[in-house]
């Protein structure tokens, strides 16, 4: 069927015998300004959204959510229900899942009347473009224009849209809001990690004094990280956007932008001076975690099928040698600018006596597709130093 908005109508049965129904259906929710129906239920999370203007059928809900399973035939919305039932359109159901007050950042209840009582029949998320109904649209729709059930379903829905006002908005920032909750739900769960490690680590101290000096540090190591988490955790949804602002004044910075995985940051072109020389090292992108750091270049070297990044990254591992600290305090701290400043300069060094590869191998790697030709040792007769190790 062309043009209908109703999302995987060839579930509801026989084409030809729910074709009327479909149509009717089909116009109704248009009519109201939905551009998306899902009949069959899916689930619904904390992160869900719509481009455009969606209505929800009896939907389930993830854990993420802060939902309630209510009973169907409960004596506050018993007359609705068996009014529903006895139109034969639908089959018997014991409970359906509801939203608590909290479940969403904002909510707006839908109601109709019915013999001069008010039922609860579905919530509006207006920054998601969303709504969702507590009644079930997938019975029997072989039926046609005779399953009273839908037919009726579909009036109430009319009645408690009818009291609320429903538009479709630009989810674009909603995304955003959604992304930097994320960072502070990661943020919240690596704090509550450490204060476990805290209070087990005091235990311990006091318990087995051979090994005091290494909890202490533990004990030290995590309040000073969960300080810094106690900062993002008050400042992430405020200051992130402003943050990454930051980051793009910095002149070697080309691009920052806030991604499914974290924050992006793409550097200029680096190069190290060796001797006379300026050694093109690649181009480099930077993605800050909640909880580590990612340094990927576009053209790394290969030695021994292993890749490298630069001298001090091979694959996954980064070599901040004594500048670790640092490093991830600055993270910790959300000095974003100041620690894509460090990095530049990190990736700029080169240290000939604390290194994954040394130049020698980077250069010939460079004049050989980027892979180092066998028979280079390891050895390296460099002895420029550089700002880490």
């Amino acid at each position: 069927m062309e043009n209908t908005i109703i999302k995987n109508y060839e579930s509801l049965g026989d084409k030809s015998k729910n074709a009327s129904l479909t149509l009717r259906v089909n116009s109704e929710l248009k009519k109201l300004g939905f551009k998306k129906a899902v009949m069959v239920p899916e689930y619904i999370g904390a992160d869900s959204l719509e481009d455009d203007l969606t209505i929800y059928f009896m939907p389930y809900m993830n854990n993420d959510i802060n939902y309630i399973e209510r009973g169907a035939s409960r004596s506050s919305f018993k007359v609705l229900y068996k009014h529903l039932i006895d139109l034969r359109g639908a089959d018997y159901w014991d409970s359906y899942y509801s939203l608590r007050n909290s479940s969403f950042e904002k909510q707006i209840k839908l109601s109709v009347n019915y013999n001069g009582e008010d039922y609860e029949i579905g919530h509006y998320l207006p920054l998601r473009n969303i709504v969702i109904i507590y009644f079930k649209l997938s019975y029997n729709w072989d039926m046609g224009l005779n399953n009273k059930y839908i037919l009726e379903v579909l009036k109430l829905v009319k009645g408690a849209l009818g009291r609320v006002d429903i538009k479709s908005i630009d989810v674009s920032k909603a995304k955003e809001e959604i992304l930097l909750n994320n960072f502070t739900v990661e943020m919240r769960n690596k704090k509550d990690n450490l204060v476990f490690e805290i209070e087990s680590s005091e235990k311990y101290i006091k318990e087995y004094e051979k090994k005091i000096v290494d909890w202490y540090r533990s004990v030290k190591h995590g309040g000073e990280v969960m300080a810094g988490l106690d900062i993002i955790i008050g400042q992430i949804k405020e200051g992130l956007a402003s943050k990454i602002e930051e980051i793009k004044t910095l002149k070697f910075v080309k691009s920052t932008k806030l991604t499914d995985e974290g924050i992006e940051i793409k550097f200029d072109k680096v190069f190290i001076k060796h001797g006379e020389d300026d050694i093109w090292m690649g181009n480099y992108t930077i993605t800050l975690f909640p909880n580590k750091i990612k340094i990927v270049n576009d053209d790394p070297i290969v030695r021994d099928n292993r890749t490298y990044h630069s001298h001090h990254i091979k694959e996954d591992n980064i070599c901040f040698g004594d500048t670790k600290t640092m490093a991830y305090k600055l993270l910790g701290e959300l000095d974003l600018k100041k620690l894509a400043h460090f990095l530049w300069l990190y990736l700029n060094s080169y240290n000939a006596g604390d290194t994954y590869i040394p130049m020698r191998d980077w250069i010939s790697g460079r004049n050989n597709n980027n892979v180092v030709p066998d028979g280079n040792d390891d050895d390296d007769d460099d002895d420029d130093g550089g700002l880490f190790g």
